[in-house]
C-alpha cells in the first residue's frame, strides 16, 4: 500500500477502568500507538430520537495491519472521536485494515 494517502495521524486508544476513592469505575481512555490513516466519508444521516435530532457520519479508516486492534478500541484525529464498527483484514494478507466508524458527535 502507497503511503501517500494516509496522510492522518490517528491515535489508537483503548479503555481501561481504576476505581476512584469511592471505589466508583473512573474510565479513561489510553492512546497505545500512533499510526497514519486514510479517512473517507462513507454516508451521513440525521436519526430522530425522542424529539432530537442527532447526526450521525460514518467513515472508512484504512491503515496498515497491525495485530491487536478490535472493535473494543477507537481513534482519535485531533479533537474527533471514532468508534469502530467493524474490522476486514484486507485479502487476509495481513497488511491492511480496513476500518469502518462512525464519528462520535
Amino acid at each position: 500500500m502507497k503511503s501517500g494517502p494516509m496522510r492522518y495521524r490517528v491515535e489508537v486508544q483503548e479503555i481501561s477502568s481504576t476505581p476512584d476513592a469511592l471505589g466508583q469505575p473512573t474510565i479513561t481512555w489510553n492512546t497505545t500507538q500512533t499510526v497514519y490513516a486514510q479517512i473517507m466519508p462513507l454516508t451521513a444521516r440525521e436519526l430522530y430520537f425522542t424529539k432530537t435530532v442527532r447526526p450521525e457520519t460514518t467513515h472508512r479508516i484504512t491503515m496498515r495491519y497491525f495485530a491487536g486492534l478490535t472493535s473494543a478500541n477507537r481513534l482519535k484525529m485531533g479533537s474527533r472521536i471514532f468508534n469502530i464498527l467493524g474490522l476486514i483484514n484486507e485479502n487476509e494478507l495481513k497488511k491492511t485494515w480496513l476500518v469502518d466508524a462512525v464519528e462520535v458527535p
